[in-house]
């Protein structure tokens, strides 16, 4: 695994997770999301490791909440305070030291693999470099209608559906367990923007007095509840699913 020229700066980190993200509806939900996929994987008791952490939006969140998380990125930033201890930044995960990383089970990898060029090698790697994890959640945004400035702007090389899914799976000699669409009531806003206006807002605007803190906080719930009350085949902006590795893969 090594750098490429889709690694954040400090200033992109500013610009896209500016202070007060984890307390935007958009946030707020996948958080949910993720945390519900990791129980259902029975991750709860295990060792977690975010790939591409950030600055510890996540890590905070789950450590917040029982799990055994911690977090690396090979992008030069300063964590958020609260997980500075937990968080690694400057250094790729295959550079950890190898009696740390053969202690993980699962790897997180959130809104990452659309930043590479060649995500299924690097899922490879990820798969020698960390030979006792049992399962990998990841995020990635979803439907290429939906490609706009803000995909340019995050270094994305594309968006996903559920049979491109698949295959970046078991290209990478993965079996992919649940394949979901989350934040459904958003793809048509999405595509209705891109059609008439030919782009979307190229910022986030986290919401900071306590009303409207409260307001994201209960939007964040509904997304939360349409994950399992949408049908998984619905399109939406974002796609969460779990791969597990066999184990002649690994010792390959």
């Amino acid at each position: 695994m090594k750098k490429t020229a889709t690694e954040f700066g400090e200033h992109q980190f500013d610009a896209i997770y500016p202070e007060g993200v984890q307390n935007h509806y958009w946030t707020c939900a996948r958080n949910k999301i993720i945390a519900n996929t990791l129980k259902r994987r029975g991750c709860l008791s295990g060792r977690i490791l975010e790939v591409g952490c950030g600055k510890g939006i996540v890590v905070e969140y789950l450590r917040k909440r029982g799990f055994a998380v911690k977090g690396v990125d090979i992008a030069n930033i300063v964590p958020r305070s609260a997980v500075r201890e937990h968080v690694r930044t400057g250094i790729d995960a295959a550079s950890l030291p190898h009696e740390e990383r053969i202690t993980y089970d699962t790897l997180l990898l959130l809104d990452v693999l659309e930043h590479l060029p060649t995500p299924e090698n690097f899922l490879k790697q990820l798969c020698q470099d960390f030979p006792n994890v049992k399962c990998i959640v990841a995020t990635v945004p979803a439907r290429m209608e939906l490609f706009s400035n803000w995909d340019e702007l995050n270094g994305h090389y594309r968006r996903y559906d559920r049979n491109s899914v698949k295959k970046l799976v078991m290209d990478a000699g993965g079996c992919p367990r649940k394949i979901t669409y989350f934040f459904h009531s958003l793809w048509l806003p999405a595509r209705l923007s891109l059609l008439l206006k030919g782009g979307r807002a190229a910022k986030i605007n986290p919401p900071h007095r306590r009303i409207a803190i409260s307001l994201h906080h209960m939007l964040g719930l509904f997304f939360y509840a349409e994950y399992f009350l949408f049908p998984d085949l619905l399109p939406g902006t974002s796609l969460i699913f779990d791969i597990c590795f066999p184990t002649s893969e690994k010792q390959l």
